[in-house]
């Protein structure tokens, strides 16, 4: 299972790593109309968000300063490393992002505010590819699998149309997403 978990992953990255950037924004713009018009964001005072800047990743930034705009609260991961407990920030402007070790945009470590992840109404996860049935491939080392354990909010997975495919292999551990938004519109798992 796992090697073909890893065989599926290196395609779709490289796939998406491969996007060209006038592509992803425009893509991402319409993942962004699509995701304000969803009931579950619309009823969330608070949200908890990825912030999209890999190569080829649903770009976020938007996103959140739209929703601090309609003064929802924003809550982002903090990233430690693949072996230590992800932590939660709120955030209140994206001035204080910058890039880490990992290569991903973070708050700044004097800008913390730490946050309950349960606070919040919906949690927006990124992926490399999801199913119809909910069943998301991440990066692989299972960093939203440990977020969402437990979680009963409204799980979120914004993806681009290519990386939504009919089946993938799943084990017990991994959790599904509720919800998929893409460029094309919005499935309901």
């Amino acid at each position: 299972m796992l090697e073909e978990k890893n065989r599926i992953r290196k395609i779709y990255a490289e796939k998406r790593a491969n996007m060209p950037p006038a592509d992803v924004d425009t893509k991402s713009d319409l993942i962004k109309k699509h995701l304000l018009a969803l009931p579950e964001y619309q009823k969330s005072n608070s949200i908890h968000i990825f912030i999209g800047s890999l190569p080829g990743e649903v770009r976020t930034k938007p996103m959140i300063e739209h929703a601090l705009s309609d003064n929802k609260k924003v809550i982002v991961p903090i990233y430690h490393g693949i072996d230590k407990a992800p932590s939660h920030s709120l955030i209140e402007n994206l001035d204080s992002l910058e890039l880490t070790q990992f290569g991903i945009e973070q708050p700044a470590e004097d800008s913390i505010i730490p946050a309950d992840l349960g606070s919040a109404g919906i949690i927006l996860v990124p992926c490399l590819l999801v199913d119809a049935s909910g069943n998301r491939i991440g990066m692989g080392g299972g960093f939203y699998d440990r977020i969402l354990t437990g979680l009963s909010i409204t799980k979120i997975a914004l993806a681009f149309d290519f990386q939504f495919i009919d089946d993938l292999p799943f084990e017990e551990h991994d959790i599904k997403v509720d919800i998929v938004v893409t460029e094309s519109g919005i499935i309901k798992i």
